[in-house]
């Protein structure tokens, strides 16, 4: 190639390229709708592998039953779905993202994410779930990121994170937590980030087990968190409790 070649293969070259990515857009774009309004992104060999049924006009009640069984990725936020089922679920065996944010579950069945084998991230703040238990993860051995932001939240039970041992983020904020077991994460040694604010605290002598563990939990959690009881109290005044 000569040196006045070269500009015009570079020329060329730039063209082509971005005539691919203006293709690409293009196809992205325009990819056809199905019922009910989610956006199906097709990968290679017609593989759909993206499902977005967010805001949906009129919004979802339930888990939608039309969207391809092989996606991977699946988002129905800022619905009104009510209830999570394992049969309205079992059929995504491929996901690994999940998104229900600001939907208005509050029931979720025991078992009804134990055929997500794969699921790596699962999004459901904003929601009016009242209880986390043990059923309510079951399954789940992949999880690191679970976020219950904003939900009603009062009870968390001590084996709630039992079948989630890849567990690296957590966020419970906004609740209604007023106490935690000092088991309760102990079994997740992957956990870097566990967000409690905003939730209100009963700091007794009851919440000593879990105060314990937070002490050498190495992120800064206890530092957005604050006692809503008994008047006066505060993390640092708990630890006249603590037995060593």
């Amino acid at each position: 190639m000569t040196l006045r070649e070269a500009p015009m293969a570079c020329s060329s070259g730039v063209v082509m390229s971005a005539l691919f990515w203006s293709v690409a857009i293009v196809y992205l774009t325009n990819i056809g709708r199905v019922s009910g309004d989610c956006w199906l992104i097709e990968g290679e060999k017609g593989f759909v592998w993206l499902a977005i049924c967010s805001q949906n006009q009129p919004p979802y009640e339930a888990i939608p039953q039309h969207i391809n069984s092989t996606i991977v990725d699946l988002r129905l936020n800022e619905n009104k779905i009510k209830s999570i089922h394992y049969s309205a679920l079992s059929r995504f065996a491929n996901l690994t993202y999940l998104n229900l944010t600001k939907n208005e579950i509050s029931y979720i069945e025991d078992g009804a994410f134990s055929a997500q084998f794969n699921l790596q991230v699962l999004q459901m703040g904003f929601n009016k779930l009242r209880n986390l238990t043990e059923g309510v993860l079951r399954g789940l051995g992949k999880l690191q990121y679970l976020y219950l932001q904003a939900n009603l939240i009062e009870t968390v039970t001590p084996n709630a994170f039992w079948e989630c041992p890849n567990i690296e983020n957590i966020d419970l904020s906004m609740n209604r937590i007023q106490q935690l077991d000092g088991s309760t994460f102990t079994s997740l040694t992957k956990l870097t980030t566990c967000e409690l604010y905003t939730n209100p605290f009963n700091c007794s002598c009851e919440l000593l087990g879990f105060v314990k563990w937070l002490s050498v939990f190495p992120n800064r959690t206890n530092e957005r968190m604050v006692c809503d009881s008994p008047p006066g109290s505060s993390l640092r005044r708990m630890r006249t409790c603590m037995i060593f």
